[in-house]
C-alpha cells in the first residue's frame, strides 16, 4: 500500500445562520484521501457530501493528480458519498474529460444509488467502473 493524504472539510457539521426567521441548516462536510498504488494507480476515496459547496473540493484533488506527471490511472471511490448534487457530477464530467485528454485511465467505484443518479440524468455512458478492482 502506497502514502494516503487525507483532505478534510473546513466546513462545520454545525447549523449556520440563515435569514432571520428562517430554520438554520446544517453545512455539509466531504473528506478526500488519495492512497498512491504501485505503477501510477491513484486511488480517490470520497467520503460526504459532494455538492456545491464541497465539489470544489474534490476538483482540485482530482486535477492536481492528472497534473502531476506520475497518474496513469485514477480511480475515484464513492461509495460512501453519502449525496451526490449536480456540481459533483460536473466535476467528475471534467477530472474524466482531463483524463481522457492526457491517456491517463479514469473510472468510478459506485454503489447502485450513485449510479442510480448518473443513469437518470443519461450521464453514466460516459464513465467507466472498476467496483471490485481495487478493493
Amino acid at each position: 500500500m502506497g502514502a494516503l493524504t487525507v483532505w478534510g472539510s473546513l466546513l462545520s457539521d454545525r447549523p449556520t445562520p440563515e435569514t432571520p426567521g428562517r430554520p438554520a441548516r446544517p453545512r455539509r462536510s466531504v473528506a478526500v484521501a488519495l492512497e498512491h498504488r504501485e505503477q501510477g494507480v491513484v486511488i480517490v476515496r470520497v467520503s460526504g457530501e459532494l455538492d456545491t459547496a464541497t465539489a470544489p473540493r474534490l476538483s482540485g484533488a482530482l486535477h492536481r493528480e492528472l497534473d502531476s506527471g506520475t497518474c496513469r490511472l485514477l480511480v475515484v471511490d464513492l461509495r460512501a458519498v453519502d449525496f451526490l448534487g449536480a456540481q459533483g457530477i460536473v466535476v467528475l464530467d471534467n477530472a474524466r474529460q482531463h483524463a481522457q485528454a492526457y491517456h491517463i485511465g479514469f473510472c468510478l467505484m459506485a454503489d447502485r444509488a450513485i449510479r442510480r443518479v448518473l443513469q437518470a440524468l443519461g450521464v453514466i455512458k460516459d464513465f467507466a467502473f472498476c467496483d471490485h478492482t481495487y478493493e
